[in-house]
């Protein structure tokens, strides 16, 4: 393998780590001439945990194997493609004849392709227009319109669930709408960051509908996700990394999709509270490697869909580069390069570029990360400016989380906007005693 490629992979480790398991790649290992059978044995009989297994073996196939190999051994059974796509996208990066890159594709295409189920059917375009309503309508703080259709549905559902005339793929709808219901639901709990919202009553009720939707591959996917982004307000966040590995698993059974996608989005947000605790170039660059793969699960999905969680990404993007964590708040020690508030000002181009329809709480975090950029190119006036609206957004949503940063934020910027102000007047008046010494004025 290439210095370059190897010290690629290097800067995404702990991601490889934490994802991999070994026991489900032995085959592999041992065809590759990775690991002998009595190693195998050895392997599976230590009593290290899962990630320290992973390490010895990663760290194994980076000094003995080239680059395809890798890959196709994460391929194996489609075990861990979500962890070849990452490997392929940061040795593509620095290899700049990417010839070795093509290979890799090209053996993965013709030897190891995934079978995945189509999900983009007449009655899934349904469910998720719905859905997507739903999150606009909280999104937009518009709680009471939400709760109208959750009734609505839940009737329906209370109606059909056990009538043996209803057509089963009427049925399997309908479970399709409750299910999304059931999620946004717990989604509002989310953005509250509701502590008890992991053993929520909900999340049985989800666990007891999956058998009866249209394909319980995906909605199995949706909970588990859902709740490990829950499960980290009462756990320690690996418990919810954990399950986003799970999620990610079930998402190679799929073609790419909106809900593959809040897979990713979801684990980010579990990574930013990570990278809050342990400000880290390798942990800044595996959120930013896992944004660039959320935006490719939107490709096929409808203009207005695709759109709004494109912008959503490049929002969070743009608060990875500036230093925001999930409430829009300044994490401290968190590193913010010149290079970085470029990418910032990038990421939000995009989002004004695409800002016909975008919701009231995407506003709020848009003039959040403006404020912050602003401050940063040493404009505390347009900051604060930028954080007032920010913070009209999160009055007129309710955002209660967010209410509090960003009456932090315009604190400081009307502090240094008066000191700006004070510097400016005092060198006035020293220009203006200087001209009345001046005999000649």
């Amino acid at each position: 393998m290439k210095e370059e490629d190897r010290n690629a992979i290097y800067s995404i480790f702990c991601n490889l780590t934490r994802d991999f398991d070994p026991k489900y790649v032995m085959p592999a290992l041992i065809q590759e001439a990775i690991m002998t059978p009595e190693e195998i044995k050895e392997m599976i009989a230590s009593t290290g945990s899962t990630e320290q297994k992973a390490t010895l073996v990663i760290t194994k196939i980076l000094d003995i194997a080239s680059l395809p190999t890798f890959v196709n051994i994460l391929r194996h059974n489609n075990s861990f493609n979500h962890l070849a796509k990452m490997v392929l996208s940061v040795t593509g990066f620095v290899n700049e004849e990417e010839t070795e890159v093509k290979q890799v594709e090209s053996m993965a295409s013709n030897g190891n392709k995934p079978t995945r189920i189509d999900i983009f059917t007449g009655s899934r375009r349904k469910v998720k227009n719905f859905g997507h309503h739903l999150k606009r309508l909280i999104h937009g703080g518009n709680l009471d319109e939400f709760q109208k259709q959750v009734n609505k549905v839940q009737q329906i559902w209370s109606r059909v669930r056990h009538d043996i005339t209803i057509d089963v793929a009427q049925r399997a709808e309908i479970a399709d709408f409750m299910f999304t219901v059931l999620d946004c639901q717990l989604a509002t709990l989310r953005i509250q960051n509701n502590a008890s919202m992991y053993d929520h009553p909900l999340f049985v009720e989800m666990i007891k509908i999956i058998p009866f939707t249209s394909n319980p591959i995906l909605s199995s996917m949706s909970y588990i996700a859902r709740h490990g982004a829950a499960v980290i307000l009462a756990e320690p966040l690996e418990a919810g990394l954990s399950e986003m590995m799970h999620a990610k698993m079930h998402s190679e059974h799929i073609v790419p999709c909106k809900e593959a996608g809040m897979v990713y989005y979801q684990e980010i947000d579990i990574m930013v509270r990570q990278y809050e605790k342990e400000t880290t170039e390798n942990i800044k660059n595996d959120m930013l490697n896992r944004c660039r793969l959320a935006l490719g699960q939107f490709e096929h999905e409808d203009s207005a869909v695709k759109e709004d969680f494109t912008r959503m990404l490049y929002l969070r993007m743009a608060n990875i580069y500036l230093g925001l964590n999930v409430f829009g708040r300044v994490i401290k020690n968190a590193s913010v390069t010149e290079v970085d508030i470029a990418a910032a000002q990038q990421c939000l181009k995009n989002v004004k570029a695409t800002w016909a329809g975008i919701d009231l709480r995407r506003q709020m975090f848009y003039y959040i990360a403006k404020a912050v950029l602003s401050e940063k190119r040493n404009r505390p006036d347009i900051a604060l400016v930028k954080s007032k609206l920010a913070l009209e957004m999160a009055n007129s949503g309710k955002f209660k989380n967010e209410q509090p940063s960003i009456q932090t934020l315009i604190e400081k910027y009307e502090f240094e906007f008066a000191a700006a102000n004070e510097t400016e007047l005092d060198a006035t008046l020293k220009e203006l005693d200087k001209l009345n010494l001046d005999e000649g004025y």
